[in-house]
């Protein structure tokens, strides 16, 4: 009894080793796809943070066309 007590909380842990930890295989790829999904994920945040605090502020590209275009205009 104290054995299944001890290891009711380990039951996840011990599952999720053996699925995703025993073969090597499994393990890196899951890394690899861990790695590629969390990048697009702060990809994804930063891009819509900038965004957010750039709302109405014109491009430095955009900008730079203006400013040439008038002052190189005949």
């Amino acid at each position: 009894m104290d054995s299944t007590a001890r290891s009711g909380g380990r039951g996840l842990w011990e599952s999720l080793y053996r699925v995703l930890m025993r073969r090597n295989s499994v393990y890196v790829t899951f890394v690899v796809a861990g790695a590629f999904a969390g990048e697009r994920i702060v990809d994804y945040g930063v891009h819509k943070l900038w965004e957010y605090n750039n709302v109405g502020v014109l491009g430095f590209s955009r900008l730079h066309d203006i400013v040439s275009d008038t002052l190189c205009a005949p």
